[in-house]
């Protein structure tokens, strides 16, 4: 059945159905977390099925069943709806279940005071595990980065900044790789060095990520 609504909801080897896809997982929705999530996607997506409600209802249902990616379509549900609270509560679950996605941003909204009290120690330390998973490595890098670059004067470190935002280009993050390129081009806190400048750029433009390699 999860297979037929995969079809359907993505109008494979037959046109487009979306009732007829929330007719198949729907038949399979009792015992796959898979069919589960795909509801939540087409309550959440659809453009004639948007039912946020029943959107969570299901992504909560896939969760429950093991599935580990659902709970960030909870929390993007709920930031969309301007429910930060309910956003940052199963940011918090998420995060203590280990999942990187969720402790890299519970890291975030508390250094940054997003919708919450801000708590920079708490955010170091969600942001210093995110780091140590690849999947999330650059980008928690980058917000630490941040923290010791722009942050308040107590945490205000450029040796840490540098050597965060290092460890992002070293993660293939386009977004850090350019960030350290213009630090060494505009040499305010470094010394000035064309040639990182260059390296870094094309060490972008070989990933294929054109738009990022311009100053």
């Amino acid at each position: 059945y999860n297979n037929l609504g995969y079809c359907y909801m993505n109008g494979i080897g037959v046109k487009k159905n979306i009732p007829l896809a929330i007719k198949y997982f729907m038949k399979n929705s009792k015992a796959s977390s898979y069919a589960m999530a795909s509801l939540g996607y087409i309550y959440n997506n659809e453009k004639k099925y948007v039912n946020e409600n029943l959107a969570l209802k299901w992504y909560k249902l896939a969760h429950k069943n093991g599935d580990t990616e659902a709970i960030q379509y909870i929390i993007i549900t709920y930031e969309y709806l301007f429910k930060h609270k309910e956003a940052f509560k199963w940011l918090k679950i998420g995060a203590e279940n280990g999942n990187e996605y969720c402790q890299k941003d519970l890291g975030t909204y508390y250094l940054n005071g997003e919708f919450i009290k801000q708590n920079i120690t708490n955010g170091i330390r969600w942001l210093e595990i995110a780091r140590k998973n690849p999947n999330t490595k650059g980008e928690a890098a980058e917000e630490l980065g941040k923290l010791y670059e722009y942050g308040p004067k107590k945490y205000q470190n450029y040796k840490k900044a540098l050597n965060l935002y290092k460890q992002g280009a070293e993660s293939l993050s386009p977004i850090v790789t350019v960030k350290l390129a213009y630090i060494y081009f505009l040499g305010e806190w470094v010394r000035k060095n064309d040639k990182k400048t260059f390296e870094l750029l094309s060490l972008i433009h070989k990933q294929a990520n054109y738009e990022w390699a311009e100053i």
